[in-house]
């Protein structure tokens, strides 16, 4: 099992970030300020890649792959 690992996501905008999805998990992330948030990895069974996005009221990110060892 995989997950636990505090993940900063760097950025414009990202002040108004209401959500980060690791695939179909959504979680509530910290604004650490406007270019900076920060999410707890969820737990994923073995290693594989999830897409993750930055979810703010403008729209979804790109998604960028997050690797669980």
């Amino acid at each position: 099992m995989g997950g636990g690992n505090t993940v900063v996501i760097s950025g414009d905008h990202l002040s108004t970030a209401t959500a980060v999805k690791f695939g179909a998990t959504s979680l509530f992330p910290t604004v650490d300020s406007s270019s900076q948030i920060t999410v707890t990895a969820p737990v994923a069974p073995g290693p594989r890649d999830v897409l993750v996005q930055v979810i703010t009221p403008g729209g979804p990110s790109n998604a960028l792959t997050y690797a669980y060892a």
